[in-house]
């Protein structure tokens, strides 16, 4: 499976609003993140529009999660940004096409369980940790 570059932007930003848990802007979390702020702001705004994020206009707005990071799940970000997340098989309908078909479907259900498990707050301890195996002290 092939994570496109909006996902991988909408993960992104949720990650950092996660990591500053307060009001961030869009060309705050494009530097942090190393993304596009125009992109970014595109990808926001069907995050918004999904329920996932909120945003407050003027000089001291920005974006903030909506809900812990502990409730949001990679599922429920792929399925903000994403048209189509299903392997899908297009031919005849023959015997082997119905067999490829339930074969899809099998894989889909196991990557959609899976996806369900992984939450924004798994995602910061994993950096956490990413983070503290390369400290060293003196």
């Amino acid at each position: 499976m092939k994570i496109t570059a909006k996902t991988d932007c909408a993960i992104r930003a949720l990650v950092q609003l996660a990591i500053e848990n307060e009001r961030v802007s869009v060309k705050s979390i494009a530097e942090k993140q190393n993304l596009s702020v125009r992109y970014l702001e595109q990808v926001i705004a069907v995050l918004k529009k999904n329920n996932l994020v909120s945003g407050l206009k003027g000089p001291t707005g920005g974006y903030t999660l909506i809900g812990k990071p502990s409730e949001i799940t990679l599922h429920q970000i792929i399925t903000a940004v994403e048209v189509e997340t299903q392997f899908s098989s297009e031919s005849s309908e023959d015997n082997l096409d119905e067999i490829l078909k339930g074969i899809w479907y099998d894989i889909d259900q196991h990557i959609e369980e899976k996806l369900s498990q992984i939450t924004l707050k798994d995602i910061l301890i994993k950096i956490k940790n990413k983070s503290n195996e390369y400290m060293y002290y003196i």
